[in-house]
């Protein structure tokens, strides 16, 4: 059921939670396969996600904006959470 049709209360997420995925296996979860969920499951609205090498979770639309920030396209990147992920520095 996507999330605009139920609140997070009701489905016992945490407050602060932006995405869901759909139902992923409990093993990959146990043994935080995050690379391997991003790649098997989708977000529950359909869209898909990538984990960085440090866990970040990412939107797709977010891997774009990173690749256009740092090829000059663009100055701001729009991040889908309300704060700006640390990445660390290079």
């Amino acid at each position: 059921m996507p999330l605009d049709e139920t609140s997070y209360a009701e489905r016992k997420l945490h407050p602060d939670a932006y995405f869901v995925t759909l139902p992923v296996p409990y093993d990959l979860a146990r043994r935080k396969l995050f690379s391997a969920i991003s790649q098997r499951y989708p977000l529950d609205n359909g869209s898909r996600f990538s984990v960085d090498a440090h866990n970040f979770w990412l939107t797709e639309s977010e891997v774009r904006q990173l690749d256009d920030f740092e090829r000059g396209k663009i100055a701001k990147i729009e991040w889908s959470t309300r704060a700006t992920p640390s990445f660390a520095p290079k």
